[in-house]
């Protein structure tokens, strides 16, 4: 059961993605806001709101990207999509995104590769190669798929792992590997 409260503050993220392009920069400000709001539905509502704004969200991907590591997972999708949806605009935070490949938990790095893979840029490309040796089997998977967005230029990279894998486990000690 949704409150009135929630109710008028997803209103107003409504209106406000109504205006578009003729969003003030206080209004953008005010979608910002609500990525921090104390109800989860209003948040993932903001951050959807902004990957739909396009190239006025811009100012915000910082913001945006910034949900990846809040503990909720149900943020973290939100803001996957506003990713994807922003497409290329992020390519200029990028440093930002793959610092957050070396994160602690791996439900950032899971969504950072898929963040990756639904950009399709192929320089992500050797960053991405290096998870497919992360601990987390469910990070490798992401990798995979996020390697297959990017086509037939991704696997010019895979042989390196491969043979990198292989000499590592030639000089293993241990006899079952």
């Amino acid at each position: 059961m949704t409150s009135l409260y929630q109710e008028a503050e997803l209103q107003r993220l409504e209106d406000l993605e109504t205006l578009h392009a003729r969003l003030s920069d206080t209004q953008l400000q005010e979608i910002v806001n609500y990525l921090c709001h104390g109800n989860r539905e209003v948040r993932l509502q903001a951050a959807l709101v902004l990957g739909r704004l396009e190239h006025h969200a811009a100012p915000c991907i910082p913001k945006i990207i910034e949900l990846l590591i809040r503990t909720d997972r149900y943020i973290h999708f939100a803001a996957i999509e506003a990713l994807g949806n922003l497409g290329t605009l992020v390519n200029a935070h990028l440093a930002q995104l793959l610092a957050l490949l070396e994160h602690d938990n791996w439900e950032v790095r899971f969504d950072v590769a898929e963040v990756l893979g639904n950009l399709q840029i192929a320089e992500h490309i050797p960053q991405l190669v290096e998870l497919l040796e992360d601990p987390d089997a469910r990070v490798r998977l992401a990798v995979v798929e996020a390697l297959g967005k990017l086509g037939r230029i991704a696997t010019t990279y895979i042989p390196q792992v491969a043979e990198r894998q292989i000499a590592d486990r030639l000089d293993d000690k241990d006899p079952s590997v």
